[in-house]
């Protein structure tokens, strides 16, 4: 009796400020992303070798490009768009209870991988939700504020992360292991409380085609505002079967040579990045850190990103994209190896300055890459083409973190952190190699709606 009131209530609070579901979507973005550090951690506290580590990094890589296919064909074809939303929202609240139960590293693993196939379940239609009643002409303004959400949502849960394994457990003289399961139920409840939440306000329905968006200029915001492959929305991977192409390589060959090295380039360098990622956590605990100053280093990385994107989308538009990015990745090859060697100082606070330095630049970089890869992706396909143009790049993005994760981690375990990440910055300099041979032919300019 109580409940229908209530919702009818609500449901007119939504309508006058449709844009509240967001809050309920940032709830659960900041739970994941306190997972997405958690989980290796927790690995580790479980005895995993940097091997099994990488192994975390790949999953999640891995499992959201396939899920979020099933996951998009499934909403086209059944309709019911919201129910993926809330579901994905749910049931990551019921993977992550699961987490505190496993007490083998290779169980953790799977369930990574279980975590990220369900996230992936609102990937393709979340987009769709934003830009739901908008004109087409403030699509990208929408998409903006989408991006906001998810990544200060990120690094609120990051920052939870640390209250709870600093200020909480250390109150409660919790032991790490048990601190750390007792924030995976506090994540599980973040996103078990957002599914009521996102069930008020989320809008009744969409109406716009993921196709309509593909087509659109939107798309490069969109992709531009993911950490990794995995915090991007899907659509633009989701638009690569509304022509219902079936051949990769044929639809490779419609796009210029240009283009298609640029995808080259793109896949060497997501790996390159997930080489050092991968291993990163395992790497920062045999440093003797602990799992809050781990935290703390990557809160520095993805703050520094989320200030700095809108700033740099600016200034794609003056300067010429492919050079920012050659800058960046430069960075990078020599950013990675360096942050292998830190290892040896021997004062403390030198070693942690140096890390902290080293988080501060690889968000900066990151930005830049994001930026001007979706943006030049973008400006090089035909606008009939740029969804599929950019479908691709998401995809080899996840594909190549996935794999770049393994391998990180068996480099690592094999010939130590330092190995790796030189390997990692090698990576991340044939990618700017190849940009380099390839820059005259590649736009001049990028519109990044920053």
């Amino acid at each position: 009796m109580i409940g229908r009131p209530l919702r009818r209530f609500v449901a007119r609070a939504s309508r006058q400020t449709s844009d509240r579901w967001l809050y309920a979507w940032a709830l659960g973005y900041a739970a994941v992303g306190a997972a997405s550090l958690l989980v290796p951690l927790y690995a580790i506290a479980l005895g995993a070798d940097p091997f099994v580590v990488g192994l975390v990094e790949a999953t999640a890589g891995l499992a959201g490009v396939p899920g979020a296919l099933i996951w998009g064909r499934l909403a086209d074809e059944t309709g019911g768009r919201r129910g993926f939303v809330l579901g994905s929202l749910f049931g990551a609240g019921a993977v992550l209870i699961g987490f505190p139960l496993l007490s083998a590293p290779v169980a953790v693993v799977l369930l990574n991988g279980v975590l990220w196939f369900v996230v992936s379940a609102a990937s393709p239609v979340v987009t769709l939700f934003m830009i739901e009643g908008a004109p087409e002409s403030e699509w990208e303004t929408r998409i903006g504020l989408l991006n906001a959400f998810q990544r200060y949502g990120w690094v609120g849960g990051l920052l939870v992360g640390v209250g709870w394994l600093g200020a909480v457990a250390t109150g409660l003289d919790l032991p790490a292991i048990a601190a750390q399961r007792g924030l995976f139920y506090l994540c599980a409840a973040a996103t078990v409380a957002a599914t009521p939440l996102a069930f008020y306000w989320l809008p009744p329905r969409t109406t716009t085609t993921p196709g309509r968006l593909a087509r659109s200029g939107a798309l490069g915001r969109l992709v531009a505002g993911g950490r990794y492959v995995k915090l991007v929305a899907f659509v633009p991977l989701r638009s690569l079967f509304t022509r219902r192409i079936r051949r990769p390589t044929r639809l490779l060959t419609r796009f210029s040579p240009g283009l298609r090295r640029y995808f080259v380039v793109v896949f060497l360098f997501s790996a390159a990045f997930s080489v050092f990622f991968g291993p990163a956590p395992a790497y920062l605990a045999d440093l003797r850190y602990d799992s809050t100053a781990i935290f703390g280093f990557f809160i520095v990385s993805n703050f520094v990103s989320a200030v700095v994107f809108v700033p740099i989308g600016r200034l794609t538009a003056r300067l010429a994209p492919a050079t920012l990015q050659l800058r960046a990745l430069a960075v990078r090859t020599a950013l990675f190896p360096a942050l292998g060697l830190v290892g040896i100082l021997s004062a403390w606070w030198l070693r942690t300055g140096s890390i902290t330095l080293g988080f501060a630049l690889i968000g900066l970089t990151w930005a830049v890459v994001a930026v001007t890869a979706a943006g030049l992706v973008s400006r090089a396909a035909p606008t009939h083409l740029r969804g599929e143009a950019l479908g691709i790049y998401t995809a080899l993005s996840g594909i190549g973190a996935g794999l770049g994760g393994a391998v990180g981690g068996a480099i690592a375990n094999a010939a130590g952190y330092t190995v790796a990440f030189g390997v990692a910055g090698l990576l991340v300099g044939v990618s700017a190699l190849v940009l380099l041979t390839m820059t005259p032919a590649l736009p001049t300019g990028v519109d990044t709606g920053g």
